[in-house]
């Protein structure tokens, strides 16, 4: 997997080459003509202190704005596909992967590809930022690339783990650095609400609220697609649910955990885990998108496998 970084991406995007795109995706005319002098002939300015520079003009980038990234996404579509390489977009973040038997099979293939995306990203004047780009082997067996996969005429060095929208994939995919990272994040989230947690003017109800919603949500982050982990890689984020539940029940270390959960009227992590992804492959099955649709289904309740592997390798 190689994941690029693109530089400033809402401020560098060339105003011509989008409109040219805008015309190209069969936009009416007139709204691109409307789209068009809303983005031309802007100005900017910046004041430090007491001083204000001189007026230029803004000849690529767009206005900070919730829809923007629509721009983006129209602006990239076109990206140069290959047989041997997948895509994955979502906004400025974008991966590239490819499989083979071995690691070095797979680099070859990789960079035959690059070649093409480089003129592609030349054309349309989108700026990496090489040095935070990263590239990683997903594999269990020992064997490990020989050569570095080559970005701009600059080594893109292998990392034992990359971020993906949110993700921490580790290169054997144990998801245990990313359950880590999450935990780390709980815990940064339980130091802000302790008070309310703790305090004894609040319900129980009002309590475990404030937790399902502000610390368990980033803690099972994207755990559909870990959610048949080994069973002593779920205990991290159980033990975490269950300081927090000694916290908000005021209980001693003698109270049984089974007890805590049943008092609150909480699921463990690992059932409140399969759940949500049940609930999820239930709701792609029954989207009328055909890209999600396509992502087939899945039961934690009739399936007998531990890991969806079609699917998640379909999502992934």
């Amino acid at each position: 997997m190689l994941l690029l970084d693109v530089e400033n991406v809402y401020d560098t995007v060339w105003h011509p080459g989008l409109i040219y795109k805008l015309y190209q995706a069969g936009i009416d005319p007139s709204l691109v003509r409307l789209i068009a002098s809303f983005l031309t002939n802007r100005s900017f300015q910046v004041k430090y202190q007491n001083s204000l520079s001189s007026i230029k003009e803004s000849k690529a980038g767009f206005p900070k704005d919730q829809y923007y990234h629509h721009f983006y996404n129209l602006y990239i579509a076109d990206i140069p596909t290959s047989a041997n390489i997948k895509i994955y977009q979502y906004a400025d973040d974008t991966a590239f992967t490819s499989t083979s038997q071995t690691p070095d099979f797979s680099i070859n293939k990789l960079q035959h590809y690059l070649p093409t995306l480089e003129l592609w990203l030349q054309k349309w004047k989108i700026k990496l930022n090489v040095a935070k780009s990263q590239a990683t082997i997903f594999t269990k067996c020992c064997s490990r690339p020989h050569t570095n996969i080559t970005l701009l005429q600059t080594p893109t060095p292998w990392t034992s783990t990359v971020k993906y929208l949110g993700v921490t994939l580790d290169c054997r995919l144990t998801w245990l650095p990313h359950i880590n990272t999450k935990i780390k994040k709980g815990y940064r989230r339980l130091h802000l609400l302790y008070p309310l947690i703790k305090s004894s003017a609040l319900n129980y109800k009002v309590k475990v609220n404030i937790y399902r919603t502000l610390i368990l949500s980033a803690v099972v982050y994207a755990a559909p697609a870990w959610a048949f982990i080994p069973k002593t890689t779920m205990k991290k984020p159980q033990v975490f649910q269950n300081k927090i539940l000694r916290i908000i029940h005021g209980s001693g270390w003698d109270t049984r955990t089974v007890q805590l959960h049943d008092d609150l009227e909480l699921n463990t992590v690992s059932t409140a885990i399969r759940n949500m992804t049940t609930k999820l492959y239930h709701k792609t099955s029954q989207n009328t998108n055909p890209l999600i649709h396509n992502l087939g289904t899945y039961s934690t309740a009739t399936d007998k496998h531990r890991i969806p592997k079609i699917i998640l390798t379909t999502i992934f």
